[in-house]
């Protein structure tokens, strides 16, 4: 063949081959470009405050929706427990009509929007005044009122079976009701309430850690600045948890404050726009949520409050519950946020429900790559597709 000829087809190879690689490179850079640059949402617009979570399964927050009506509970109850596991949510004991302490548990399926009152045993002790919380997959149910007198039983429900125990070694180191609990850091906190009457309402703080031996898993706490009971207790993220939406003497007040764990002290918080008792609190996308409450008034209006603001922010409202309720059971699915309100009373014992969906699921995107890397994959893409110079020696 002839070298002109050979050495003209040799640089139309070489640059067909130059093309290809240059369009390929491109469309990887693109690519890598357009998932790295996947926007990331925020509570109603706020400023996201926190990097860009780059783990699967990223939970992407839309804002809170309105509050949906569920299918009603079995039966109505005042003064249930709340708890959320197991993928469900759990309404436990509670007062019937007529007085009678309840010991159903009624567990709603947030998949089926269905109630189940019989897969899980009835509480051994049945009753009121009840507060409850989730720690390492077990319910546990510290104290209540039997409609006699307050008890100490520390009840223990295992959803993965139905089946209930009893901390026989460790029970509630003073009798009451009405106290408001919540989880942090795999323990209990255990707040205020009252051996019997609003006169003997308690500032005491307890926690129970399952970790310690029998018989030795309550410690006293520094006690609260306040008394109160019919309350509520929510962990928030920034390691400190929120006491809120209660009473004392006085029916209803507007009282916000904060335990520190890691300290052992309180931190006052801005108060309420409404002062309510028998309220419910959430926690979701750093944002403290009450709702609910009000003694005799049965308020379905809810307020939030952004941790991000410290001590010195305000009090917005937001999204109402679609009934005005107090002392009901609530909980939140800590994964999606998705937050719950069920029972309580209006003036009447209540079976309805509601829920506020919980946050969209997606990948998170690709991590962006560095320069280098990039240099590095167009580098490879020329070597994979056997890119070389033309020869310039006779054949």
């Amino acid at each position: 063949m002839n070298y002109r000829h050979s050495q003209f087809w040799q640089f139309i190879s070489f640059f067909a081959r130059l093309r290809f690689n240059l369009m390929l490179a491109i469309v990887c850079l693109a690519t890598v470009g357009s998932i790295s640059a996947a926007p990331s949402d925020s509570d109603s617009g706020s400023p996201q405050t926190t990097p860009e979570n780059t783990s699967f399964n990223k939970i992407v927050s839309p804002g809170l929706t309105p509050w949906t009506v569920i299918s009603p509970a079995p039966t109505p109850v005042s003064r249930p427990a709340g708890a959320f596991a197991n993928g469900r949510f759990y309404v436990i004991g509670g007062e019937q009509s007529g007085g009678a302490a309840s010991g159903i548990v009624q567990i709603y399926d947030p998949q089926t929007d269905a109630w189940d009152d019989t897969s899980a045993d009835p509480m051994p002790t049945p009753g009121w005044n009840l507060c409850a919380a989730t720690v390492d997959g077990l319910i546990y149910v510290p104290g209540g009122y039997d409609g006699g007198s307050a008890f100490t039983d520390l009840q223990i429900l295992d959803p993965a079976t139905g089946t209930w125990t009893t901390a026989v070694a460790d029970p509630v180191p003073a009798p009451a009701f009405n106290s408001a609990c919540t989880e942090h850091d795999g323990r209990l906190y255990l707040f205020g309430g009252t051996p019997g009457g609003t006169n003997n309402i308690t500032d005491s703080t307890w926690v129970f850690d399952p970790q310690q031996s029998a018989g030795n898993r309550w410690s006293a706490l520094s006690s609260s600045p306040f008394t109160h009971a019919y309350g509520s207790a929510v962990a928030a993220n920034n390691g400190l948890i929120f006491v809120t939406g209660f009473r004392n003497t006085t029916p209803d007040l507007d009282t916000v404050a904060a335990y520190n764990p890691a300290t052992d002290s309180w931190i006052a918080y801005p108060a309420l726009q409404n002062a309510r008792a028998g309220a419910a609190a959430w926690i979701r996308d750093n944002r403290l949520y009450v709702g609910g409450g009000g003694w005799s008034s049965y308020l379905n209006s809810v307020e939030r409050y952004n941790l991000n603001q410290g001590t010195a922010g305000s009090w917005e409202f937001t999204e109402p519950l679609n009934a005005g309720r107090r002392t009901f059971a609530h909980a939140m699915d800590p994964v999606t946020g998705q937050m719950f309100a069920a029972a309580g009373w209006a003036g009447a014992f209540l079976d309805s429900a509601e829920t506020v969906a919980g946050r969209h699921v997606r990948l998170s995107p690709i991590p962006t790559l560095s320069t280098w890397t990039l240099l590095m994959l167009v580098l490879g893409l020329f070597a994979m597709a056997g890119f070389r110079l033309p020869n310039r020696h006779r054949s």
